[in-house]
């Protein structure tokens, strides 16, 4: 009898983990000889964690939370325009609240584990008719305390109520690390925040690399507004990025300990604000700044072989930004080259042209 149990108990474990193993499914019926469901949602809460879920081309109205590993992979079948998550009937209803005690109302939402991984790619995420108004703030693509990735998305139409972000990422904290890499992405038609994040912590509980997006800014704030391109205050890269004005916001920024590299930024009144320490910015394009190119509020940057085209101030320090290494830029066709230093910055060797006042008088 001992012997027969114990037999059955293995079979059920046995049978058990067979279940739980990761599988391969579809949203629709493009793929052959997959498991079929109507809606991605429906999809997602049936498989496992480590699935992969095709979702076929057609137009998804719903809200999707993702809340384990898994790949939520757009299908490319043929000549068709591919898959895009819509606002359902009556807008967007589903929210969730975040570490500053706001509500944000989401298309997608990831919020696994700390140790979860969830991968987004090939999807067009339209916000159009969101209808959150004043109840709080909106996003095409929402990360909490998740690591994972996004590629080859479209995220538009998270506007009009003016805090509408098209990929937004929140840190956990201590002793968790989130990482996020966000590639060849387009995203425009937001109105605060292209890629914008909350790591909520410090040191950063969040690692990003960003690379290779295309950003386009539709909103024109005031100077200084808080709307931006890219604004991160996590580690890591950001590098290859193409964002466009025109805006009297801001291209990039950062906190500390982040590397931007080869990014071109046009037309907005701040190409790069450093607000803390230990960037290295190297090798970005930065052109037609109403305010100024870069500016250095922070400590211990360097700022190094950077090209600025048509600014009128292409690098201030805020008069508070000191002990930064600012050599090896190019500067040509600007009102201002050097302004609002404080004393003890390294700002030669660079290269002007064209430039009315190379250094402002203390």
């Amino acid at each position: 009898m001992r012997t027969i149990l114990k037999s059955a108990v293995s079979l059920c474990v046995i049978s058990l983990a067979f279940q739980a193993e990761a599988t391969t499914v579809q949203v629709g019926s493009c793929l052959a000889h997959l498991q079929s469901y109507v809606t991605i949602s429906e999809a997602v809460g049936a498989v496992p964690a480590g699935s992969t879920v095709w979702v076929c081309p057609g137009l998804y109205p719903e809200q999707v939370t993702v809340a384990k590993s898994l790949t939520l992979h757009g299908a490319l079948v043929g000549n068709t325009a591919g898959a895009t998550i819509t606002v359902p009937s009556g807008g967007l209803k589903r929210s969730v609240l975040l570490r500053n005690n706001v509500a944000m109302y989401f298309q997608i939402l990831v919020q696994g584990s700390p140790s979860d991984v969830i991968t987004i790619r090939d999807l067009g995420i339209n916000g159009l008719g969101h209808q959150v108004g004043t109840k709080g703030w909106m996003c095409g693509i929402c990360y909490r305390a998740t690591s994972g990735s996004i590629s080859h998305t479209a995220v538009y139409n998270q506007k009009g109520n003016g805090s509408g972000f098209g990929i937004f990422l929140e840190g956990g904290g201590p002793p968790d690390l989130n990482a996020i890499s966000i590639i060849a992405n387009s995203i425009h038609d937001f109105d605060d925040g292209g890629i914008r994040s909350n790591a909520n912590s410090n040191p950063p509980s969040l690692s990003v690399s960003i690379r290779e997006n295309s950003v386009v800014i539709s909103r024109s704030p005031t100077l200084y507004d808080s709307a931006a391109a890219i604004s991160i205050d996590g580690t890591g890269e950001i590098s290859g990025n193409r964002l466009l004005g025109p805006s009297m916001g801001i291209g990039i920024g950062v906190l500390s300990n982040l590397k931007l590299s080869n990014n071109t930024i046009e037309g907005f009144g701040i190409g790069i604000w450093l607000v803390g320490q230990s960037n290295t910015i190297v090798s970005n394009r930065i052109s037609s700044t109403t305010g100024a190119g870069i500016i250095l509020s922070g400590n211990g940057n360097a700022v190094e072989r950077n090209y600025f085209l048509n600014a009128a101030n292409a690098i201030s320090f805020n008069e508070t930004g000191t002990s930064n290494h600012v050599v090896n830029n190019t500067i040509n066709d600007s009102g201002l080259g050097v302004g609002s230093d404080p004393g003890g910055n390294v700002v030669s060797p660079n290269q002007f042209s064209n430039v009315s006042t190379i250094k402002e008088s203390q």
